[in-house]
């Protein structure tokens, strides 16, 4: 397993994206902090057993374009894309959730 390194990208203060999403996205986090390709990969492939447990089609393929990725700059851009994607699938969910809690009465 590669050893952490969490100097170059830290979250600041917690994320709004929570539950279902946290474990994919820590995952992320430090795919994004690995320092070599190697270490990318590793946790890439990571992320990708938990969507894979969730049947996410969309981020699967995505997460295995990173592992293909032919630089570590692409590997990283589409971390951000499925980082993104989880982020405004949360938000998504929130609101509709706090639209049929708020109209019940």
């Amino acid at each position: 397993m590669p050893a952490d390194n969490t100097d170059n990208h830290e979250r600041t203060g917690p994320s709004p994206v929570a539950g279902e999403h946290a474990e994919v996205l820590d995952v992320l986090e430090q795919a994004l902090d690995a320092a070599d390709s190697e270490d990318k990969n590793y946790y890439v492939r990571e992320a990708l057993q938990y969507v894979y447990l969730k049947n996410r089609e969309e981020i699967a393929g995505l997460l295995n374009d990173a592992i293909d990725a032919e630089d570590a700059d692409s590997t990283d851009f589409l971390v951000r894309e499925v980082i993104e994607l989880l982020d405004i699938e949360t938000q998504v969910t929130s609101v509709g959730q706090t639209g049929r809690d708020g109209g019940s009465e």
